[in-house]
């Protein structure tokens, strides 16, 4: 609660001013947010005098700040979606709801935040950041056997063992290695690689 004190004025025939001559109003603000408190006179007093100076104040409670914990598994990429939780510590038992950003699905690093919902508290580092990474898949290529047709060639990748779901990556694929593999001949290589924003990664390219 806000407190206030009555000074001294310049008073005549005895008056006095007492708490009877007084109201106060919003100094008994529980809640954070900004207010003003204002004094004013009643009774008999407020017919003989008034307040020159101070009869408003403007005051503010600030939100309590308090430590986030974070919990922060390895995920990899496996088509779900995901987001650390977070929750708050040192309230004594006291239970504060709070609420994080959207979760991600995709391989990548993100930011997590968490929020309240509740505005007479403030987080302590209320934003983490985190990854999902890319899940390990392995390929087998097509037919090695190759025709001699000019131009450079290499196998292509027939299949692809780990996917999740009815994922495809085929399209993603960047062979490399075979620029100059263009005349008839053995022991060629050629190597095939995936973006790096792809959600997977090969075991061996």
């Amino acid at each position: 609660d806000m407190t206030y004190a009555i000074g001294e004025g310049e008073f005549i025939n005895g008056d006095v001013i007492t708490q009877d001559s007084v109201y106060v109003t919003d100094i008994s603000n529980v809640n954070a947010g900004s207010y003003t408190a204002s004094i004013v006179l009643q009774g008999s007093i407020d017919e003989k005098y008034f307040i020159s100076n101070g009869s408003a104040f403007n005051y503010t409670i600030a939100p309590l700040p308090v430590n986030t914990e974070w919990e922060v598994e390895e995920h990899i990429y496996y088509g779900s979606a995901y987001v650390p939780q977070a929750s708050a510590v040192g309230l004594d038992g006291y239970n504060l709801p709070i609420y994080m950003s959207s979760a991600e699905i995709n391989a990548g690093t993100y930011t997590a935040r968490a929020y309240l919902s509740d505005s007479n508290y403030v987080l302590i580092d209320d934003t983490i950041e985190y990854e999902i990474k890319q899940k390990s898949v392995s390929v087998l290529w097509g037919i090695s056997q190759l025709v001699f047709n000019v131009i450079a060639q290499c196998p292509l990748v027939s299949s692809v063992n780990g996917l999740v779901g009815s994922d495809n990556i085929n399209s993603q694929f960047i062979y490399g290695g075979y620029s100059s593999n263009i005349n008839v001949g053995e022991g060629y290589k050629a190597t095939v690689s995936l973006p790096s924003t792809s959600n997977y990664k090969f075991d061996t390219e």
